[in-house]
């Protein structure tokens, strides 16, 4: 699920549960004390009914155990759906099926049997096929990422995302910080002080605005090469437009 459509999806629910949290008060404050009881018992029921019987019959996120897909993310949208359609763990485990295909969806036919708890679940998923290189690997794979001409914002992404492999808790935003800042263009670490950076978002607002100011003074080279040679190449054409004329009328006299 892109984060597009998990956007979509949450702001549907949002709208869903906001319109019936309003039916619902104005039935309690329209109705008397024993009327505002059973409404509360129903509003209970109602929850209790959506816990026991939530499923991942609609989500659309998928998972096939290939290397060109983010478990993480996957497990992240996951996890978003179990907890905003409020699906027990029961539920999640056995719906777990749904979202699992091809290599991932044989691994869960095999284990499935022996996960109790939806925590159990994610951490066999992880286990398969998560992230195993040792952490000196994702290190030098970091190292080796220099920024190009790509805008900041999908360069930080993708360092970020290679940081996220590493085990929860070796280090902190300010090294992270450290790490990324070195590996951007020259030309943008020569505009932002590191010492005015104290966060991924601040770096990316800061990082924009050197983007936007080298756009609005960025003139291509073929614009900046007509205008310097321009006049050069007109006189050029004139002055052999003339000389073209004198040897024409040189060799009319020697007829």
């Amino acid at each position: 699920m892109n984060s597009e459509a998990l956007t979509a999806m949450l702001t549907t629910l949002q709208q869903t549960q906001n319109e019936f949290c309003q039916q619902l008060l104005r039935e309690v404050r329209s109705s008397t004390p024993s009327q505002a009881d059973s409404t509360a018992a129903a509003v209970a029921a109602a929850a209790t009914f959506a816990s026991i019987n939530g499923n991942f019959a609609q989500c659309t996120a998928r998972y096939s155990g290939s290397k060109e897909e983010h478990l993480e993310s996957f497990i992240d949208s996951v996890e978003s759906y179990k907890c905003c359609l409020h699906i027990s763990e029961e539920n999640a485990v056995r719906g777990l099926s749904l979202l699992l295909t091809r290599d991932a969806g044989v691994w869960w036919q095999g284990v499935k049997t022996q996960v109790k708890t939806w925590e159990e679940a994610l951490e066999r998923l992880r286990s398969a096929f998560g992230e195993r290189r040792p952490p000196f690997v994702i290190y030098t794979e970091l190292f080796s990422m220099v920024q190009g001409e790509e805008t900041t914002e999908l360069f930080v992404s993708r360092a970020r995302a290679l940081l996220s492999k590493l085990p929860e808790g070796d280090l902190c935003e300010r090294v992270q910080l450290d790490m990324v800042f070195g590996l951007l263009n020259r030309r943008i670490r020569k505009r932002i002080k590191r010492e005015s950076v104290d966060s991924f978002s601040g770096l990316l607002k800061q990082c924009q605005s050197v983007e936007d100011s080298r756009r609005e003074n960025y003139v291509p080279i073929s614009v900046v090469a007509r205008e310097r040679d321009g006049p050069r190449s007109s006189t050029s054409s004139r002055n052999r437009a003339v000389r073209g004329h004198v040897a024409d009328d040189a060799s009319t006299r020697k007829l």
